[in-house]
């Protein structure tokens, strides 16, 4: 009997992955995934139509959602799962996220027009068709044939999304521009008033093996943070290896939940993020959805 597979971390076109809501479950049922976890940025509008989707398919699919928040200046990743989908106070926050992410939008459309680029800003909206984000900015630009020279001037051919994005909108490059964030305590407080388990996203990123990880995962657990995402693909085989075994022990000696994904947002050429973690060697097994399902108070 085939071990069921699952993905805790995806991305929709909610936010900013390539495909609909849809599109991701008929995806995951395609590849024989038994749930998946709808997790967009800063929004959920996207998990009542993959919810259906799912129902029809006979796929599971979790609401989640990946809240942007900030801790000591820093940037880190908060998943809320099974939270309340139909909470108006979250979703008049959300909706605020979302228009200060318009604004951001903006802004950096404006420095990318004064480097060189023709940026069409409804060509951008209409490419995200939720929230607007770097990817979709980059995207718009790639696309428009008038940009064509400018790119090649640049990067010498036609860049990925992924490579227009670390030249111009990553941090210290010219077209950064910051984006609001919840502080990182206020997000797990806000999960739980939803309901929901609060879980740590791609600590092997944010939060590399140390001592100093160990104590920061300690403080906040006592302040309710749930789970940790253990399994995710970080930069190659071995070191996914020592990030996997070493946070799978932390939450075990810490008595937090496990969770696993790909953080999936479209097809792409980085290793490690196709979606069920397929043929990675790290595909993540059905049993960890069970666990969350326990640990969550919401049940929808």
């Amino acid at each position: 009997m085939h071990k069921k597979l699952i993905d805790l971390h995806c991305h929709t076109n909610a936010s900013d992955g390539a495909l609909s809501p849809s599109e991701l479950v008929i995806k995951g049922f395609n590849l024989g995934l038994s749930a998946i976890a709808v997790t967009d940025h800063d929004s959920i509008s996207g998990i009542s139509e993959a919810m259906d989707a799912g129902e029809k398919l006979g796929i599971e699919v979790v609401p989640g959602v990946e809240l942007s928040t900030l801790y000591q200046g820093k940037e880190l990743h908060l998943l809320g799962y099974y939270i309340d989908i139909k909470a108006k106070w979250f979703l008049d926050l959300l909706h605020h996220f979302s228009a200060v992410r318009d604004e951001r939008a903006l802004k950096i459309i404006i420095i990318l027009q004064k480097e060189g680029y023709t940026i069409d800003i409804q060509k951008v909206k209409n490419i995200a068709k939720g929230n607007v984000g770097k990817p979709h900015v980059a995207r718009a630009v790639i696309e428009n044939r008038e940009n064509e020279k400018r790119l090649k001037e640049v990067f010498g051919s036609i860049p990925s999304i992924s490579d227009y994005i670390s030249r111009y909108m990553v941090a210290g490059k010219v077209a950064n521009v910051p984006k609001e964030k919840l502080e990182f305590e206020k997000g797990i407080t806000y999960i739980k008033k939803l309901g929901g388990v609060s879980v740590i996203a791609h600590p092997g990123y944010d939060l590399p093996p140390s001592d100093t990880s160990l104590e920061f995962l300690k403080k906040f657990k006592r302040k309710g943070l749930m789970g940790i995402e253990a399994i995710y693909f970080v930069e190659n085989e071995s070191r996914t290896k020592e990030c996997v075994l070493y946070y799978q022990k932390v939450a075990h000696d810490l008595n937090m939940v496990v969770t696993g994904g790909s953080d999936f947002h479209g097809e792409s050429e980085k290793i490690g993020t196709s979606l069920g973690l397929i043929g990675t060697g790290f595909e993540v097994g059905s049993e960890l959805l069970k666990n969350l399902k326990k640990a969550a108070r919401y049940k929808r």
